[in-house]
């Protein structure tokens, strides 16, 4: 079936291969399986009439947002733009001052099932508006983006004042909670820091598990390091006692679980519901590109690229490459003691910021030499604990001495 929450794979899945045509054939099920009352369903072509829920009818932007943020293509936007227009106005609609409506499965499948429903149709209320915002910049709709950002910051208001409480806390405390917030940008300064910390503590609460389901799971990790905390990210990451990625491994598993639980030391899960193939709780692949890596992109389909590798917990090397639109993009980084060594290669027709973690700037070469003298190098400034350089296409070999910030 083809289950809607497929925008949550997405951004993991897209680093693994090309599914443009995939995406295009399938925005066309998904608007014509569009409910009678003008929303989205939860799986098209709609063979079972489940409904409406928040995490599933938002690929109905998010996919077209998807690929012209991958692949700079903005066809299914110029095709598809009333639908998606629709989609909002379907939430505005039911939503009260702008809060979500108490519908659809939640955060499904989550260990911690506290996540309010209503906090998440909130903060995918306020996400659908800025990619909205974002597309209709793309398209040239300058007074439609200026209403769908001022939607957003309205959103982001209302969720502020409806579930953040004193000292940051917020909803019931549940680690899907705070990763929404955190991804989405539902948060202010201060905010930001207090809602990584009560995340952190979420998860060593539960003896250093995550506790997140089908709507918060891809959001996980690269929330972590969106507010900081890539250290947590390794830790959890790491973990292999259930619920993990790692306790899937460890009981043989070569395919993604539909449960945490899908199978433990005491048996299969016993609920018939209990797929042994199914992507959503595998996309800790998006940040293993973007954070370990460091392969992301500074504008629609990878023109203009970021390289900024974190090395962290108990890795001492990683390496790997993303076939863009342009050509492939690698990055492979080792480390010796306290020092790292970072292999790049850049496509041609592209250039590149590269982020390289060092102590200071004159600690870092490329081939050998001072890296400010390399050729194709122009270093930027020092920010972060890196080094910031600007480079145009080719194959460079860094190496620094890795701060301590780097654990």
């Amino acid at each position: 079936m083809g289950w809607m929450d497929y925008h949550e794979v997405a951004a993991s899945a897209l680093y693994e291969q090309d599914a443009s045509s995939l995406l295009t054939k399938w925005m066309g099920d998904i608007v014509d399986a569009r409910l009678p009352d003008g929303g989205f369903s939860m799986i098209a072509p709609d063979v079972h009439r489940f409904g409406w829920s928040p995490g599933w009818a938002d690929s109905a932007v998010l996919i077209p947002w998807t690929m012209y943020r991958v692949y700079a293509d903005r066809r299914l936007a110029e095709r598809y733009y009333r639908d998606m227009a629709g989609h909002i106005d379907y939430y505005q609609q039911h939503s009260s001052a702008l809060i979500g409506p108490d519908v659809g499965l939640g955060d499904w499948l989550a260990p911690d099932q506290s996540t309010p429903k209503r906090l998440i149709s909130t903060a995918l209320f306020a996400h659908g508006a800025r990619a909205m915002c974002v597309m209709a910049q793309a398209l040239g709709q300058t007074n439609d983006a200026a209403r769908y950002e001022q939607l957003f910051q309205d959103i982001r208001s209302a969720f502020q004042r409806k579930f953040l409480g004193a000292e940051g806390l917020l909803g019931t405390g549940s680690q899907g909670g705070y990763v929404l917030a955190l991804a989405y940008d539902l948060l202010d300064g201060q905010q930001i820091r207090q809602a990584a910390d009560h995340l952190v503590a979420a998860i060593n609460a539960r003896g250093g598990h995550l506790s997140t389901g089908m709507v918060t799971t891809h959001l996980l990790l690269p929330a972590l390091s969106k507010a900081g905390r890539t250290d947590a990210a390794y830790r959890l990451f790491a973990q292999t006692t259930q619920p993990s990625w790692g306790y899937f491994l460890k009981l043989g598993a070569t395919s993604m679980w539909e449960r945490w639980d899908a199978r433990t030391e005491k048996g299969f899960h016993p609920d018939g519901m209990n797929s042994f193939n199914h992507a959503n709780l595998g996309t800790c692949t998006e940040w293993f590109y973007r954070t370990v890596l460091g392969i992301d992109t500074q504008e629609p389909g990878f023109k203009t690229l970021l390289i900024k590798p974190a090395p962290g917990g108990t890795l001492t090397w990683a390496k790997g490459h993303y076939d863009s639109p342009h050509g492939r993009i690698a990055s492979a980084w080792s480390l010796n003691g306290r020092r790292l060594d970072l292999s790049i290669t850049i496509p041609v027709n592209t250039a590149a910021t590269v982020c390289v973690p060092a102590t200071d700037e004159a600690s870092v070469t490329e081939s050998g030499g001072p890296a400010e003298k390399a050729k194709g190098v122009k270093f930027l400034r020092m920010e972060e604990n890196a080094a910031v350089y600007a480079v145009g296409s080719g194959t460079y070999r860094f190496q620094s001495s890795l701060p301590d910030a780097f654990k």
